[in-house]
């Protein structure tokens, strides 16, 4: 259920096989809030019996949607990283915009409420563009968002597919962090 590389997900399958059991991959998206809420969002992949039996589980656990992803392990933590490169991207976005906004005179908590009811009522939006404007979500200072996005672009480059913006947000995110 956490963020890991593909290549990590399917060595832990393996594992799993070489003794007895197997390995469905689930990770979540979802802050704390959102877990207590049951509004988690949660893709998954390995094999369908496998998946059917911690569906239950997964499901009590505060899934409020569940996506199959197939029986390849490896798809599930994929989606994940493509998911949170496109969250820390908007985040790091969203920061540079308040803060611009912000030097100039506009309240940034009054543009993320404008935003958020127009043109970006996504909850990604509403959530972090919140606590950018607050002050309370300083992306700079978590190595989470760096791990991530370190993980979208090896796992990128293993199929060389060109990740320019990654590369940027890797190289703001390493220099904000350290």
């Amino acid at each position: 259920m956490s963020t890991e590389l593909p290549e990590t997900a399917k060595k832990l399958a393996a594992i799993h096989a070489h003794h007895g059991s197997v390995y469905v991959e689930a990770p979540i998206f979802g802050r704390p809030e959102a877990a207590v809420a049951k509004q988690l969002w949660i893709p998954v992949a390995g094999p369908v019996l496998a998946k059917e039996r911690v569906r239950p589980l997964i499901t009590a656990m505060g899934a409020q949607g569940i996506f199959d992803f197939g029986e390849e392990v490896g798809a599930a933590t994929l989606v994940k990283l493509v998911g949170n490169f496109l969250i820390v991207s908007a985040g790091y976005s969203m920061r540079e915009a308040l803060s611009m906004a912000q030097k100039n005179g506009v309240d940034p908590k009054a543009v993320v409420e404008m935003l958020t009811q127009t043109l970006l009522p996504a909850p990604i939006y509403q959530s972090y563009g919140r606590r950018i404007a607050e002050n309370t979500a300083p992306f700079s200072q978590n190595a989470i968002p760096l791990k991530d996005v370190g993980f979208f672009k090896q796992t990128a480059q293993q199929v060389e597919s060109p990740t320019p913006i990654a590369r940027l947000l890797h190289d703001l995110l390493r220099s904000d962090f350290m």
